[in-house]
């Protein structure tokens, strides 16, 4: 069964309209026009109204305080999404922050390299291991540094 949309006036198959309460069961728009018109009406109403913007951002956060498990789940989901749709820029951010994590030698990335090299769990790790494996990598580099001028 098809409907025409009011919006864009194409014909489209049923499945594209909203249920609603029209005679026919159905929205007069189909989906993506209604869609359209939803985003549209919440851009208007952010420009129009200072207040707006503050008060969506300040339900989010407490929807997401609220709710962290699926916070996360639908984090991870947009995350995972957009490295899909930008695996250039995924693999650059990778490497900027394994190289930042190399000249600060943060705990974290210290750590790493014990685990990787070891039978060692990062919760086995005492901090006086953590620290003096920092000062053997800054050592290494300076002697890599001065061996190559």
């Amino acid at each position: 069964m098809n409907k025409i949309c009011t919006k864009c006036k194409k014909e489209k198959l049923i499945s594209f309209f909203s249920p609603r309460k029209a005679r026919d069961g159905y929205s007069s728009e189909c989906k993506v026009c209604h869609n359209e018109i939803v985003r549209l009406s919440a851009k208007r109403r952010a420009l129009n109204d200072p207040e707006y913007m503050p008060m969506r951002i300040n339900k989010l956060r407490e929807w997401q305080k609220r709710n962290p498990e699926r916070y996360r789940i639908a984090h991870n989901k947009r995350i995972r999404a957009w490295q899909k749709r930008n695996p250039i820029l995924h693999r650059l951010y990778n490497v900027k922050s394994k190289k930042k994590a190399m000249k600060t030698l943060a705990n974290s990335y210290v750590n790493d390299c014990l685990v990787k090299h070891s039978h060692l769990k990062i919760d086995d790790i005492p901090l006086s291991l953590t620290l003096a494996k920092r000062e053997y990598l800054r050592l290494r580099r300076e002697v890599i540094y001065y061996e190559k001028y």
